[in-house]
């Protein structure tokens, strides 16, 4: 939500983004305060040059009494961190917290524009419940550094390689055009296995934060599937689409789409394509692939022991949607 769950309607609050040092000093407390409560509390790993922080993202399992109702738990943890006011979604998401502003901090509350107040202030914290441990593991990993995963998921879809907040996957090329969610089979939800797959160092990836967006770039861009076009890609001046990476054959429009709100709504994804790739071409630096998405394909297949699942779904997806056209073709209008 980046701190903005609280701040819309009529009974809205302020949640001013926060300076490093209450950043890090709620961030602390409410860790505390939740480690009475779960075995397992943490914090994804922050992004890179950030001076300030809309919210404050914890993540928690395994509690320590009797197991409580989603919403009693979330009440529990609301009265735990002192909330002002919660906002409770639903299980598989985040939900929202209001805390008041630290009296000891009291000096570093941004002030208003239009009144110049620093009064009846808030702190956004969003919590969020996961089933067991592997699943906390995973969405730490997923939501490390920021904006990193955002970049590195624009590197490996065209190779038919999916990080979502549950597992690896790869997607069936013959059947993404159609039905996205049938296209993936499964391969991994082992973090390293994950990491080495994709060429990225684990070790570093779990160090702590990138010191600047550019050490960050140059993480990701370690990935063996990134590379970058000698030159940009023509545009069909039909639809002002450029061209796909080669092998691509999932949905244009949507991809096209996605990337545009991205470019948007996430600064350092916006850097990574309008500073750090144009850099790159201009040193002449990964203007080869170093694979294609066949050979991905075959060696994920090989690696992970997925080939039989990936055959037959493709196989009986083909054999349903060919009936399924044969089918209309047949009915007369």
């Amino acid at each position: 939500m980046g701190g903005l769950a609280f701040n819309k309607g009529t009974d809205a609050l302020r949640t001013p983004r926060m300076p490093r040092c209450v950043y890090l000093h709620v961030k602390k407390e409410c860790t505390r305060i939740l480690q009475t409560l779960y075995d397992t509390v943490e914090s994804p790993i922050d992004g890179p040059d950030k001076d300030d922080y809309g919210d404050v993202d914890l993540l928690v399992q395994g509690p320590k009494t009797a197991t409580l109702g989603f919403r009693e738990s979330m009440d529990k943890i609301g009265t735990a961190l002192g909330a002002f006011k919660s906002m409770i979604e639903k299980p598989d998401v985040a939900s929202h917290f209001a805390l008041p502003w630290p009296s000891q901090f009291a000096n570093e509350i941004p002030r208003d524009e239009e009144d110049d107040s620093r009064k009846d202030s808030h702190i956004q914290v969003d919590v969020k419940i996961c089933n067991d441990l592997q699943a906390l593991k995973w969405e730490s990993f997923k939501h490390a550094h920021g904006d990193a995963w955002i970049i590195l998921g624009s590197i490996i879809r065209p190779y038919g390689i999916t990080v979502d907040a549950n597992a690896m996957w790869l997607r069936i090329p013959e059947v993404e055009g159609i039905s996205r969610k049938r296209a993936r089979v499964f391969l991994t939800e082992d973090i390293a296995e994950t990491l080495d797959f994709l060429g990225l160092s684990h070790e570093r990836f779990f160090e702590g934060e990138f010191e600047s967006l550019q050490d960050m770039f140059e993480y990701t861009a370690s990935c063996r599937m990134f590379w970058v076009r000698p030159e940009e890609p023509e545009s069909d001046p039909a639809t002002n689409k450029g061209t796909p990476e080669p092998g691509f054959s999932g949905n244009l429009d949507q991809l096209v789409s996605n990337d545009r709100r991205r470019m948007k709504q996430r600064p350092a994804y916006a850097m990574w394509q309008n500073e750090f790739i144009p850099k790159c071409r201009e040193m002449g630096l990964f203007l080869e692939p170093e694979t294609t998405r066949e050979k991905v394909t075959e060696e994920a297949l090989e690696r992970f022991g997925a080939r039989e699942q990936f055959e037959s779904r493709r196989d009986n997806f083909l054999r349903e949607h060919q009936r399924e056209r044969i089918k209309n073709q047949m009915i007369v209008p």
